[in-house]
């Protein structure tokens, strides 16, 4: 690898949205389904929110990962590559269930835990993980995440 590259982010994409904070899941679940239909995708999708400290729109938005129709491989390693490299200070972690059972599975459960331990080693606020599908459920709401 060329030690004089330097990583770093590209806008891909804009999404037109009148929000003027997102702080609570109903409110991102709303925006998920107006900018991407992520309700109704085939596939499982993980969505990331950065965030300042004030909650203000989110200034950095990424699909992290598509799946299959019943799973998404990913590790907490990409998600907070680009919480960091973002700048952000707090982040949503969001995904879909295609099934529309909003009823969080083992490995969700495990990966919450996960990402809940490795953001607070570097030093960032996951502030909620939602799953989107006939409504949302809420690891934060349902107190899951510690």
């Amino acid at each position: 690898m060329d030690k004089n590259l330097i990583p770093m982010l590209v806008k891909e994409q804009e999404y037109d949205y009148e929000c003027d904070f997102l702080d609570n899941p109903e409110k991102i679940m709303h925006m998920l389904n107006a900018c991407m239909n992520l309700r109704y995708q085939c596939e499982e999708r993980v969505v990331l929110f950065c965030c300042n400290t004030r909650l203000s729109p989110p200034h950095s938005f990424f699909e992290v990962a598509h799946g299959t129709s019943d799973t998404c491989m990913i590790t907490p390693k990409e998600i907070l590559q680009r919480v960091l490299m973002s700048g952000a200070s707090r982040f949503f972690l969001v995904h879909n269930h295609p099934s529309q059972m909003l009823e969080p599975s083992q490995v969700d459960i495990m990966f919450a835990d996960q990402m809940r331990d490795a953001s607070a080693i570097v030093g960032v606020q996951m502030l909620d993980f939602l799953i989107v599908g006939d409504g949302y459920y809420s690891f934060k709401e349902n107190q899951m995440l510690g």
